[in-house]
C-alpha cells in the first residue's frame, strides 16, 4: 500500500496488521473511502464469475469504510463484513441500517464454521497484512481461514496492487488446492501525477476457486 492509496497519516502510527492501527485510522478518518477501486470499477471483472451462481453468501474481510459491501447487498447477494476496528463496525452499521451484517472480526481468525461463504471478497488486505508485523504467518492465516470458510465450490478473490511473480507463491500452496486465475484491471485515470514508485498501470485480480 503506498501514501497515496492509504491518505495522509502522519497522526496514525502504522502496523497495517494490528486493531490499534485501524482504530486511530477510522477515529481519524470516517469518510468512506475505497482501497484501490470502488466496486463499480471492480465489477465487470468479478461478474462473469458471480452471474451463473445467482445469489451468494459472501464475506468481506477487512471492509473498513468502503462501499463494496452494500454494493454487493445491493445485487441480492447476502453479505457479513468484518473488520478489525470496532470503531469502523459501529460507523457502518449505523449508517448500512441492517442492510449487510457488520461484525468486528480479524481476518486471521474468523468466528465463523468451515464452508460458510460462496465468495470472500479480499480488496488490498492480503497486501496490507504483508505489511505488518510477523507478516508471512499473517497472510498463510488469511488465505487458510478463506479457504475453510469457504464452500465447495467457492471463491476467494484477491485485489492487489502487485503482480503474479510476488502474489501467487502466498495463493498457490500445496495446503491449498484451489484452482487460481489471474485478471488484470485497469487502473482509473489519474487526474494527479503518479507517484514515482507506481509505474504499473493494472491491479491484479486474482480468483482462486476451491474445488
Amino acid at each position: 500500500l503506498s501514501v497515496a492509496e492509504l491518505g495522509d497519516e502522519s497522526r496514525v502510527e502504522k502496523d497495517y496488521g494490528a486493531a490499534a492501527y485501524w482504530e486511530a485510522r477510522y477515529a481519524a478518518f470516517p469518510e468512506p473511502f475505497d482501497f484501490y477501486l470502488r466496486y463499480p470499477d471492480l465489477e465487470p471483472y468479478l461478474a462473469p464469475y458471480l452471474a451463473p451462481r445467482g445469489a451468494l453468501e459472501v464475506l468481506v474481510p477487512g471492509a473498513g469504510t468502503s462501499g463494496v459491501g452494500l454494493a454487493l447487498s445491493e445485487a441480492g447477494h447476502r453479505v457479513t463484513c468484518c473488520d478489525l476496528s470496532e470503531t469502523v463496525v459501529s460507523q457502518q452499521r449505523r449508517l448500512c441500517g441492517g442492510k449487510l451484517d457488520y461484525r468486528a472480526g480479524d481476518y486471521r481468525r474468523l468466528d465463523f464454521a468451515a464452508a460458510s461463504f460462496d465468495l470472500v471478497l479480499d480488496k488490498a488486505v492480503l497486501d496490507a497484512s504483508l505489511c505488518a508485523v510477523d507478516n508471512l504467518h499473517a497472510v498463510a492465516r488469511c488465505t487458510d481461514e478463506a479457504y475453510r470458510v469457504l464452500r465447495r465450490r467457492g471463491l476467494y478473490a484477491v485485489l492487489s496492487h502487485a503482480g503474479p511473480q510476488t502474489r501467487l507463491a502466498y495463493l498457490d500452496r500445496a495446503a491449498l488446492d484451489w484452482h487460481v486465475e489471474v485478471i488484470l484491471v485497469p487502473k482509473p485515470p489519474l487526474k494527479a501525477t503518479p507517484p514515482p514508485d507506481d509505474t504499473d498501470d493494472f491491479y491484479y485480480l486474482y480468483v482462486c476457486q476451491k474445488p
